[in-house]
Protein backbone atom coordinates (compact mmCIF):
# COMPACT_ATOMS: atom_id res chain seq x y z
CA UNK A 1 0.00 0.00 0.00
CA UNK A 2 3.10 2.75 0.91
CA UNK A 3 4.44 1.79 -2.65
CA UNK A 4 1.26 2.57 -4.43
CA UNK A 5 0.72 5.54 -2.68
CA UNK A 6 3.95 6.81 -3.55
CA UNK A 7 3.54 5.95 -6.69
CA UNK A 8 0.47 7.90 -7.08
CA UNK A 9 1.92 11.03 -5.21
CA UNK A 10 4.77 11.14 -7.75
CA UNK A 11 2.22 10.61 -10.64
CA UNK A 12 0.32 13.43 -9.54
CA UNK A 13 3.23 15.59 -8.26
CA UNK A 14 4.57 15.21 -12.06
CA UNK A 15 1.34 16.33 -13.96
CA UNK A 16 1.58 19.29 -11.12
CA UNK A 17 4.67 20.40 -13.10
CA UNK A 18 3.99 19.15 -16.44
CA UNK A 19 0.81 21.84 -16.06
CA UNK A 20 3.44 24.50 -14.94
CA UNK A 21 5.68 24.09 -16.88
CA UNK A 22 2.93 24.21 -19.61
CA UNK A 23 1.80 27.43 -18.21
CA UNK A 24 5.24 29.07 -19.30
CA UNK A 25 5.50 27.52 -22.90
CA UNK A 26 7.72 24.53 -22.11
CA UNK A 27 7.56 21.73 -25.07
CA UNK A 28 8.73 18.98 -23.60
CA UNK A 29 6.93 15.78 -22.76
CA UNK A 30 7.52 14.76 -18.98
CA UNK A 31 5.52 11.92 -19.20
CA UNK A 32 7.94 9.79 -20.57
CA UNK A 33 9.59 9.05 -24.22
CA UNK A 34 10.54 5.75 -25.96
CA UNK A 35 13.51 5.59 -23.81
CA UNK A 36 11.76 5.58 -20.96
CA UNK A 37 9.60 3.09 -22.02
CA UNK A 38 11.87 0.55 -22.95
CA UNK A 39 13.83 1.35 -19.52
CA UNK A 40 10.76 -0.18 -17.65
CA UNK A 41 10.27 -2.51 -19.76
CA UNK A 42 14.06 -3.66 -19.41
CA UNK A 43 13.44 -3.55 -15.57
CA UNK A 44 10.40 -5.51 -15.78
CA UNK A 45 12.14 -8.62 -18.12
CA UNK A 46 15.11 -8.11 -15.87
CA UNK A 47 13.11 -8.28 -12.59
CA UNK A 48 10.94 -11.44 -13.86
CA UNK A 49 14.23 -13.59 -14.92
CA UNK A 50 15.48 -12.64 -11.57
CA UNK A 51 12.73 -14.21 -9.61
CA UNK A 52 11.79 -10.51 -8.63
CA UNK A 53 14.81 -9.81 -6.83
CA UNK A 54 14.21 -6.56 -5.29
CA UNK A 55 17.90 -5.75 -5.07
CA UNK A 56 18.17 -6.30 -8.65
CA UNK A 57 15.62 -3.83 -9.56
CA UNK A 58 17.14 -1.05 -7.12
CA UNK A 59 20.62 -1.65 -8.74
CA UNK A 60 19.55 -0.91 -12.30
CA UNK A 61 17.12 2.15 -11.09
CA UNK A 62 20.36 3.46 -8.99
CA UNK A 63 22.40 3.39 -12.15
CA UNK A 64 19.95 5.28 -14.47
CA UNK A 65 19.21 7.66 -11.39
CA UNK A 66 22.72 8.33 -11.18
CA UNK A 67 22.59 8.90 -15.23
CA UNK A 68 19.74 11.09 -14.94
CA UNK A 69 21.79 13.54 -12.09
CA UNK A 70 24.57 13.68 -14.55
CA UNK A 71 22.92 14.77 -17.61
CA UNK A 72 20.72 17.07 -15.15
CA UNK A 73 23.75 19.18 -13.75
CA UNK A 74 25.33 18.91 -17.53
CA UNK A 75 22.23 21.21 -18.68
CA UNK A 76 22.12 23.26 -15.13
CA UNK A 77 26.28 24.15 -15.79
CA UNK A 78 25.23 24.94 -19.40
CA UNK A 79 22.66 27.21 -18.59
CA UNK A 80 24.63 28.70 -15.70
CA UNK A 81 26.92 29.48 -18.32
CA UNK A 82 24.80 31.27 -21.16
CA UNK A 83 23.20 33.35 -18.26
CA UNK A 84 26.64 34.10 -17.09
CA UNK A 85 27.69 34.84 -20.79
CA UNK A 86 24.53 36.89 -21.27
CA UNK A 87 24.64 38.91 -18.17
CA UNK A 88 28.63 39.38 -18.96
CA UNK A 89 27.33 40.60 -22.76
CA UNK A 90 24.63 43.37 -21.10
CA UNK A 91 27.32 44.23 -18.56
CA UNK A 92 29.79 45.88 -21.37
CA UNK A 93 27.46 47.62 -23.59
CA UNK A 94 26.99 49.93 -20.62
Amino acid sequence: MYFQDRAHSCENALLTLSNELNNYGATENLLGNPAAALHRTFIDLKSALSNNNNLIVLEECESWEEAAVIAYENAFVKKCRRTYEYFLMNSMKE
